[in-house]
């Protein structure tokens, strides 16, 4: 088994993958390997379709002799969680994909209601009106949000093959949990999962930031059995 976690660095700037600080243990307790990939993302490319670097990536994982390539994974959180499903929606050779967090079913629809929020209740939201133009290299709100109804997992969801699992926190301050069911529901594949982890056993914020751990465990176990 290959499993690999796609996360994206702005700008140049360095950062470590969350996933990618607690992923290698349940990995290799299984015997496996586990392959992380940066991709730096400057403003005005964050792009919405990753089928070309997902393709990439399964090449090059499979290059190597020490790879099965009839079990090599993708897994992503937050935002990769919008990537991970796409690429696997076209890319039929990866065995299995994981959602931790199922930020960006409908990206559109999202930033048209923090868009209200900032307009009318800044409070509410923890988005800036800054932020989503920056990333997407836009002037303001309005184009960026326009820009976003490309950002959907509507019409290719029903395309997945593999098995798919979506793990989803209760009490999530970024996405709620019947984007993560809308998800589920929409995914195409005989093998599919999703997990919401509530307070009591932890991992119910977005991405299970309040235990990381529990999350990837479960993910772990999930991966040893499907792929």
């Amino acid at each position: 088994m290959f499993p690999w976690d796609i996360h994206t660095v702005r700008r140049g700037g360095k950062r470590q993958s969350p996933i990618g600080r607690s992923a290698p243990m349940p990995c290799a307790r299984a015997g496996n390997y586990y392959f992380n990939a940066d991709r730096p993302v400057p403003p005005s490319d964050l792009k919405f379709n990753f089928v070309t670097q997902g393709t990439s990536a399964y090449n090059y994982i499979v290059s190597r002799p020490d790879v099965d390539p009839k079990r090599v994974g993708v897994m992503a959180y937050s935002f990769g969680g919008y990537y991970a499903p796409r690429i696997v929606a076209f890319e039929h050779r990866y065995a299995a994909c994981v959602v931790l967090g199922a930020l960006a079913w409908d990206v559109h629809a999202k930033q048209l209601e923090r868009k209200r929020l900032i307009e009318s209740s800044p409070k509410a939201t923890s988005q800036s009106p800054f932020q989503l133009p920056w990333v997407m290299g836009k002037k303001d709100m309005e184009e960026a949000v326009e820009l976003m109804k490309k950002f959907t997992l509507k019409d290719c969801a029903k395309q997945i093959q593999c098995p798919f699992l979506v793990t989803h926190g209760a009490k999530d301050r970024l996405a709620s949990i019947d984007d993560a069911q809308k998800l589920y529901d929409a995914v195409g594949s005989k093998i599919k999962n999703i997990k919401i982890f509530d307070v009591d056993e932890g991992g119910a914020e977005h991405c299970h930031v309040d235990n990381r751990q529990v999350g990837i465990d479960y993910v772990g176990d999930w991966l040893a059995k499907n792929l």
